[in-house]
């Protein structure tokens, strides 16, 4: 296990419920469909590697929205839902009408040893103060031979996206003005990362391997849209001054426009997709 900052979980986590809970509030965040559909180039992948499919039970673990639950369903797989954010939670249910989809703690869930087939989290493992709880309650949920997976992004200098928005605020916002401690948000941003922690919470036939995921629109200021659903980076915004988040805005649109290509507003969000099996033991 790496080396992790001292904080307090208890308070991150009630941070990062609120932060969420503001999310699933916002009307702007509500309309955006842009970060949602970066993710949902990943939303398939993910499923083929639990083996979604006819009669297969999943556990969506930190499921937001709900957004990939059709996804599930079509290919005939059955999904309950689980997140720490009430307000994601009835956000999940407006979206997916008779979905089941319920408030729970990915690091503590209140769920049977042995109840899914598989169990997956779409970009969650980043957002828990304890992952490895997050890796071991996976592991405990699964009915033996069951498989896991999750996606996490790239770290910052891999990312496009990451890159120009952390590098803005560090040039213009006012390095006093942080976000509660936390774990490092990127730590599992690489596949050897992944691995290692699928490994150690007790998972077999572990593997990972990097998507190439990327925005795709015709203009500049849509980037603007994603830092409603991208909950660190919006929050690290919304800490500024009016006229300093103005400059950040500003700088970070002028750099996605340095990015265009034949019309089009490419930037690179690479992610990792792991997977892990539960052995028979």
């Amino acid at each position: 296990m790496p080396d992790r900052p001292e904080f307090d979980t208890a308070a991150f986590k009630a941070f990062r419920q609120r932060e969420w809970d503001d999310v699933a509030a916002d009307p702007a965040a509500r309309r955006d469909t842009t970060l949602f559909s970066v993710a949902a180039g990943g939303a398939e992948a993910l499923l083929d590697a639990v083996r979604a499919g006819p009669g297969v039970r999943i556990l969506d673990v930190a499921c937001g929205p709900g957004l990939w639950t059709a996804a599930a369903l079509r290919r005939g797989a059955s999904l309950v839902g689980v997140d720490l954010s009430p307000g994601m939670v009835e956000e999940a249910r407006r979206v997916n009408p008779g979905g089941e989809f319920l408030v729970g703690d990915a690091e503590r869930l209140e769920l049977g040893d042995r109840s899914f087939d598989a169990v997956t989290c779409h970009f969650g493992i980043q957002m828990l103060g304890e992952p490895e709880r997050g890796l071991r309650e996976a592991l405990r949920v699964l009915r033996p031979g069951g498989h896991y997976a999750f996606t996490a992004w790239c770290a910052v200098e891999r990312s496009d996206f990451f890159r120009i928005v952390r590098g803005a605020i560090a040039r213009h916002g006012d390095p006093a003005l942080k976000l509660p401690d936390g774990p490092r948000q990127f730590e599992y941003g690489t596949a050897a990362e992944c691995e290692r922690g699928l490994r150690e919470a007790g998972f077999v036939e572990v593997s990972a391997r990097e998507l190439l995921l990327r925005t795709d629109f015709a203009e500049p200021e849509r980037v603007l849209d994603i830092l409603s659903t991208v909950g660190r980076s919006r929050s690290l915004l919304r800490l500024q001054p009016p006229e300093v988040r103005r400059r950040i805005e500003a700088e970070i649109v002028d750099a996605t426009r340095a990015l265009e290509r034949d019309g089009r507003y490419r930037l690179a969000m690479p992610a990792v997709l792991a997977r892990g099996t539960r052995g028979a033991g």
